[in-house]
């Protein structure tokens, strides 16, 4: 995963990167607050800071994970759901099946 800086004066640098030890097919979705939530064939469901691409915190579904990730409100507390299972075998993942998970941030 590459980020790249939105200021216009260094537009197309890399801010940051973030290596897995497999293709990243789930979605990676972003925060005014400057989180980036994404996740790993391995089952690993990662909250990264925005800034410097550090791991703020990680969850393992032992499930694939490669589909997409919400974030929404209700009632002024911030959720984040994520898609996890039944990876195709060509990513040598291990298939479960389907099932959402949802993360409620402090």
């Amino acid at each position: 995963m590459y980020v790249t800086s939105g200021d216009t004066t260094v537009a197309g640098e890399v801010r940051w990167k973030y290596a897995s030890a497999r293709p990243l097919l789930a979605a990676v979705t972003t925060t005014a607050s400057d989180l980036v939530f994404t996740g790993e064939l391995t089952g690993d469901f990662l909250a990264l800071d925005g800034r410097d691409g550090r791991v703020l915190y990680r969850h393992n579904t032992d499930m694939p994970l490669h589909a997409g990730v919400i974030s929404y409100a209700v009632n002024d507390r911030q959720y984040v759901a994520i898609a996890a299972g039944a990876a195709v075998g060509f990513w040598r993942a291990p298939s479960a099946s389907a099932t959402v998970t949802v993360f409620a941030l402090p």
